[in-house]
């Protein structure tokens, strides 16, 4: 594998870093409190309850959950466990919303 140019070596540092900071943001305490909320566990939303193309399939449910896998850029030591199973380095997360679109859950792990 050939060496990275410097500059993208920066840019891929500066990148990380920024996630790293956005992560920490979303997942502190004014962030968390002010935005992530449970939803009443007795009220499906009226978007998915009402419309008859989704409460079929959807009618019980309260939340959406999805995982994806960011690219990331660990030091040597932590590349081993931020190897997805193609080899390429990832964080992977996991994210729940409601389907307002209101974030409930975030997990990176």
């Amino acid at each position: 594998m050939a060496p990275l140019d410097p500059h993208l070596q920066q840019l891929q540092m500066l990148l990380l870093t920024l996630y790293k900071l956005v992560l920490s943001i979303i997942s502190s305490q004014p962030f968390y409190t002010t935005y992530v909320s449970l939803p009443p566990a007795d009220q499906v939303n009226p978007f998915i309850g009402e419309n008859p193309k989704f409460a079929s399939y959807f009618g019980d449910a309260l939340d959406a959950i999805d995982g994806t896998h960011i690219n990331a850029c660990p030091s040597a030591a932590e590349a081993d466990g931020a190897q997805n199973r193609k080899g390429q380095l990832m964080q992977n997360c996991l994210a729940a919303c409601t389907w307002d679109m209101w974030f409930v859950y975030f997990l990176r792990l």
